[in-house]
């Protein structure tokens, strides 16, 4: 697998307290929140729209599976995507494509 920090220390925070590894939803979640109390954090609010436009604002933030940027025209805030194969259940992480 294809880890780096901060992943490889919320893995093994993770794994340390529920007793079994995060699947690629927990990071995907842990990611999102992270962007939206980043958001809420620039803004000092936590009303939706002012939110909104805080995202906006958002340029290399670091999260688990990638830096997170705005990019007008796009919904995309990943700078980067995992190519994965599911193997044993498990969403293996192959390559890692940049955009």
């Amino acid at each position: 697998t294809i880890f780096t920090e901060p992943a490889k220390s919320w893995i093994a925070e993770y794994t340390a307290r529920y007793g079994h590894e995060p699947d690629m939803s927990s990071a995907l979640t842990y990611d999102a929140l992270a962007v939206i109390c980043e958001a809420i954090k620039i803004c000092g609010s936590d009303d939706p729209a002012d939110v909104k436009e805080a995202i906006k604002q958002i340029k290399d933030f670091q999260g688990l599976g990638s830096v997170y940027s705005f990019r007008e025209g796009t919904r995309m805030m990943a700078t980067s995507e995992h190519l994965t194969h599911i193997q044993d259940q498990k969403a293996i992480i192959v390559d890692t494509i940049f955009n």
